[in-house]
């Protein structure tokens, strides 16, 4: 629990964001999460060199041979179009951006996430494997930089330009692997003089804050949930399978549809940073149903389907989402 300490005979803010004075220093409880102490924040920034460049002289012949103004469009030209080392290096990098999405929830509108305290070594520890498996692999593409460039004076034909390539020494510079933990800030236990009415005004907003910051990743945890267990149900809609969609074809289930629920509902427990017991019961629920459900039953059985839909549905009702 986070507390605000006032001092002298100044104004207070209590739970309700009421006004009121005191005479001595007072200690005031309010009613934040214990999210600062199960979790931390963590910034991760993977940055990939694009190798692409936009081509005026293109742009300009492409608007003339279409009788169009210079101004109606660009050429956004790439410079290693064939380089499957280069696009395994961006694959990998969007690979471990979804990776960390899916052990974090948001925490700004800057990029930090907040992470579970449990998840932290076993998150570390895999982020460093992955760091170093990502700079072997930059590191070997720019071995090979100027055959790479070579390559693409064939793939490029006539639009070709040496000059839109850079060094190899500035191509490394625009790669990144930047990552950092750090503590979640709290509004406890200030001491401020409120004689400076303003300050006080400082305190009460960094704790709406903070407030409001715990609560968007707790609705992401929510909204993740949701997005499983309503695309479970309605999967596994009769009228995906007997004929009668519009366009009369039968729905596939995939093993994506059970797994991805199965590693999500793994995570919930330390995801539930905030503790929060209908959360808890909605993921035992998914659980339970999860434990019965086989994939092969449900695509040749009817009934199968249908009773599995029906505690999907109850799981929605139940929480009214």
């Amino acid at each position: 629990m986070n507390t605000m300490t006032i001092t002298n005979n100044n104004i207070l803010t209590n739970n309700e964001g009421t006004a009121m004075t005191t005479n001595t220093i007072s200690t005031i409880s309010t009613n934040a999460t214990t999210i600062s102490s199960s979790a931390v924040l963590f910034d991760l920034s993977i940055k990939v060199f694009s190798a692409t460049v936009t081509d005026a002289e293109v742009a300009d012949g492409v608007a003339a041979d279409n009788n169009a103004s210079h101004k109606a469009g660009t050429y956004l030209k790439n410079l290693l179009a064939e380089c499957k080392e280069l696009d395994t290096i961006k694959k990998f990098a969007a690979m471990v951006r979804t990776w960390n999405k899916n052990l974090t929830m948001p925490w700004n509108d800057n990029g930090l996430r907040l992470l579970p305290m449990s998840l932290m070594l076993d998150h570390k520890a895999q982020l460093t494997e992955f760091e170093r498996q990502y700079w072997d692999m930059v590191d070997a593409f720019l071995a090979d930089y100027n055959t790479h460039v070579g390559a693409a004076a064939f793939t490029l034909g006539k639009m070709f330009d040496r000059s839109n390539y850079p060094t190899e020494h500035e191509v490394r510079g625009k790669f990144a692997f930047n990552k950092m933990y750090s503590p979640v800030p709290t509004a406890g236990h200030w001491m401020v003089d409120t004689n400076n009415a303003g300050l006080a005004e400082v305190v009460e907003h960094s704790m709406h804050e903070a407030h409001s910051r715990e609560a968007r990743a707790m609705q992401n945890v929510w909204d993740r949930m949701y997005k499983i267990v309503s695309h479970m149900a309605d999967k596994l809609k009769e009228s995906n399978f007997d004929g009668s969609r519009p366009d009369g074809k039968k729905t596939k289930l995939h093993d994506s549809m059970l797994s991805n629920a199965e590693d999500f509902v793994g995570l919930l427990d330390d995801l539930n940073v905030g503790k929060d017991p209908r959360l808890s019961e909605m993921g035992n629920d998914l659980r339970r149903l999860l434990a019965v459900t086989d994939l092969g039953d449900l695509k040749k059985d009817a009934g199968a389907r249908v009773a599995a839909k029906a505690k999907l549905d109850d799981i929605l009702n139940k929480f009214n989402l």
